[in-house]
Order: structure tokens, then sequence, then C-alpha cells
């Protein structure tokens, strides 16, 4: 059967019609989706801190600290980790030298408490560390334990600045020199 132009065109333009009608609405739907929700915290603007796997016990403390270190500057800001000797060195003229936590760990200024409990952990942990039998999972969880132990004693254990700066001046950590720079770093 043969159909009139008027007919299919009159089809069509509601077809049409109605396909632009969607379009709009879901494009509208989708736009305010979209939009992103008013940001009123810094840290809402960390990536870091959005990933799934990032558990603030207290986010408000957390934003305090991020908007301290803002108002300080880099100038202000050093930041020391070497607990691996990836900065320091391993050994100097037959002499061994320390890691961060092994300056705090000898040092009279921490207490005698905080001491044997960091010796204790050393010599529960270490081993595990360098099993060459053990592969990275499964020595992960006695890492995070070891670290997590040693942080709770560091944290029993009141210091001041005076004192840091006198267990730094009295370690045997020495760091490794690149390019005849010592550590020092550009930002």
């Amino acid at each position: 059967m043969w159909r009139s132009n008027a007919g299919a065109t009159k089809i069509a333009t509601i077809g049409l019609g109605a396909a632009v009608i969607v379009c709009f609405f879901t494009a509208k739907l989708m736009s305010k989706t979209r939009r992103r929700r008013k940001i009123t915290k810094i840290i809402d603007t960390i990536d870091e801190l959005q990933k799934e796997n990032v558990r603030m016990r207290d986010p408000q403390r957390v934003e305090e600290f991020v908007c301290q270190l803002i108002r300080g500057g880099r100038s202000k800001l050093q930041v020391i980790v070497d607990f691996d000797m990836t900065l320091s060195r391993f050994h100097k003229n037959g002499m061994l030298c320390q890691t961060c936590h092994g300056a705090l760990a000898t040092s009279p200024l921490m207490g005698q408490q905080y001491r044997q409990t960091t010796q204790a952990l050393y010599k529960r942990y270490h081993p595990i560390e360098l099993d060459s039998e053990m592969t990275m999972k499964e020595k992960e969880p006695f890492m995070k334990e070891w670290w997590e132990q040693s942080h709770g004693a560091f944290l029993n254990n009141p210091l001041n600045r005076a004192d840091l700066t006198q267990i730094v001046q009295n370690s045997k950590v020495i760091l490794r020199c690149f390019k005849n720079k010592c550590c020092v770093i550009e930002i």
C-alpha cells in the first residue's frame, strides 16, 4: 500500500520532536547530577584524601592540620622520612650508620621504656623484614604492626624541639650525598 508523503512527514516530525524533547530533558537531568558540590573544606580538594581506602578518624583535625601547613608556607615545612636508608647512608668507613628510627631508639632522651620497647619490636620484626622466604604481601601486616607499635611508643614519650635537635646532633645518621649536594630538595 502506498502512503502519502504528508502522513510520513507528520510521523517523522512527531518522532523527531519527541526525540528532541527526550534529549533536552536527559541533558538537563545529566547537568544537574554532574554539578559539583560546593567545596567547603580544603581536604575535599585533595584527591588522595578522597580515595575509598583513606580513613580519617577526625576529618576536622586533618582539615586544621592541612590549613596550618598551608598558612606556614613551604619555607617552614620540613619532612624527613628515612626508615629504609634511602636518604641516609648504611655505613661509612666501616662504621654502621643509623636510620632516623635508630637515632630515636638509642637516644637516652627517649627514656628507658621507649628504648626497651623499640628494641623488643626490632628483635621481633626485623627478621620478618629480612626473610627471603616470605612475599611482600605476607610481610605487609607485620610491617604495619611494627610501625604502629613503634609510633605508639613514640607518642607516649613527650619531646620538645630542643630534644629532637640534640637527638639528631648525637646520632650516627649520615646523609647520602647526591652530585655534591647533600639532600638539597627544591620545590
